[in-house]
């Protein structure tokens, strides 16, 4: 195989981005690409250009600040809570999935739910206040 590939390479330098192609208006393709050079933008952070590629699906984020995503719940920020969100994954790599919405377009890295763990933190819709037994029936007697 690497033989192949060595040969394939040297044709294509040598011989194809050399030749004088009709769909390319008389130049090679070597002359054409590099024509266009200075438009090309080249991505440098790995991180970002792993990202340009990941697939992408919808869904809506339950009450209790989770989507089911791949037969995983994964717990999501609660400002995404009712909201409709992008799901951004690599179909090869589930270790990790973003979400993201209009309202917040930087993708946010999600994990699944851990449920003992998630059972221990404290909701701002599940705080409540504290009764003062006091005042509830108008005071001391």
């Amino acid at each position: 195989m690497a033989d192949l590939n060595g040969k394939f390479l040297s044709y294509v330098e040598s011989t194809y981005n050399q030749k004088v192609h009709s769909s390319l208006n008389g130049l090679s393709p070597l002359e054409r690409y590099l024509k266009d050079k200075e438009r090309f933008r080249f991505i440098r952070q790995k991180e970002l250009l792993d990202r340009i590629f990941l697939h992408e699906t919808m869904r809506r984020v339950s009450q209790d600040a989770t989507i089911t995503f791949s037969k995983k719940v994964y717990e999501v920020p609660q400002k995404f809570i009712g909201r409709q969100v992008t799901v951004q994954y690599d179909p090869e790599d589930l270790s990790r999935v973003y979400v993201k919405d209009l309202n917040f377009p930087e993708p946010v890295m999600v994990y699944p739910v851990q449920a003992v763990d998630n059972s221990k933190i404290p909701r701002k819709q599940n705080v409540r206040q504290q009764i003062d037994f006091a005042k509830l029936y108008g005071g001391e007697r």
